[in-house]
């Protein structure tokens, strides 16, 4: 069964290198789009040691680029780096894994957020 999954940027930069590594995963309709200004996510990130952090009035947590896929945040993460990020650009695309660990991964490396 295919899920849709969405990650974020805050540039296109590395919402395309995201988009170019996971080409390499069972993925499908990779797509890059620019958030327009008045849709701009922006969001405070956790502070090391306060847990995660969600979008002002959102219930769903956000895997974000200093954290594993656990959730747990990297011990040389630097927290005031990922501080008000501004996300402008969303990367969607379809897979058909079971474990979307390794996506998440690609992700991370690529300074990006996703939904839990």
């Amino acid at each position: 069964m295919s899920k849709s999954l969405q990650a974020y940027f805050t540039t296109e930069n590395d919402a395309e290198s995201a988009k170019a590594d996971l080409q390499t995963y069972s993925v499908s309709q990779l797509s890059v789009e620019h958030i327009p200004e008045d849709q701009k996510l922006s969001i405070d990130t956790p502070v090391q040691g306060q847990g995660t952090a969600t979008p002002a009035g959102a219930n769903n947590d956000l895997f974000f680029s200093n954290e594993t896929p656990t959730g747990k945040q990297e011990e040389n993460a630097d927290p005031s780096e990922q501080a008000d990020r501004e996300f402008r650009y969303v990367l969607a695309f379809n897979t058909e894994e079971q474990d979307d660990t390794d996506l998440r991964e690609v992700v991370s490396k690529n300074n990006g957020a996703m939904e839990k």
